[in-house]
């Protein structure tokens, strides 16, 4: 092939290093920009260090809400994992962080977000705001029983 059109979720290998001419066409999806940063600032308190990330077709969304919150809270911070877009979340590739009293995830699934929980264990609380039905929920993890599966899967594979 001489061109290659990537139409999708997000640019894992940079440009500059794929062998063939690749254009990578992100997906973007235009939400109630408003509704969130009210419901933001209506939940949190001000003196909260506030986290946002989420699925690739909200990123846009995601740095426009940053812009309006500055200033509202201690700190509003995307986080990033390269070569991911600021904010993006893959179900196997997630940033760490600390230091923050929220994770607002903007999506309308769980599978990304249960990446960036597994990832961030020690973030105190979880959120998801589901921009299709306008809900932000308070969400969990249970990652006492992940580390105990996942042991005893090694046990087990070693006999």
């Amino acid at each position: 092939a001489d061109f290659m059109v990537h139409y999708g979720h997000s640019c894992l290998v940079p440009i500059d290093v794929t062998l063939i001419p690749m254009l990578y066409v992100f997906v973007d999806i235009a939400i109630d920009l408003s509704h969130f940063v009210e419901t933001v600032k209506h939940n949190f308190p001000s003196n909260y260090r506030l986290a946002i990330a989420g699925t690739i077709q909200f990123a846009t969304a995601m740095q426009l809400a940053k812009r309006e919150l500055d200033g509202k809270f201690q700190e509003v911070y995307i986080p990033q994992a390269k070569p991911l877009s600021r904010g993006e979340v893959l179900g196997c590739t997630s940033p760490k962080f600390d230091g923050f009293d929220a994770l607002i995830f903007v999506a309308d699934g769980r599978f990304h977000l249960e990446s960036i929980m597994i990832h961030n264990p020690q973030l105190p609380a979880f959120y998801k705001y589901d921009p299709y039905n306008k809900k932000l929920t308070e969400e969990k993890y249970d990652h006492a029983t992940l580390h105990n599966l996942r042991q005893k899967a090694i046990a087990d594979a070693r006999g």
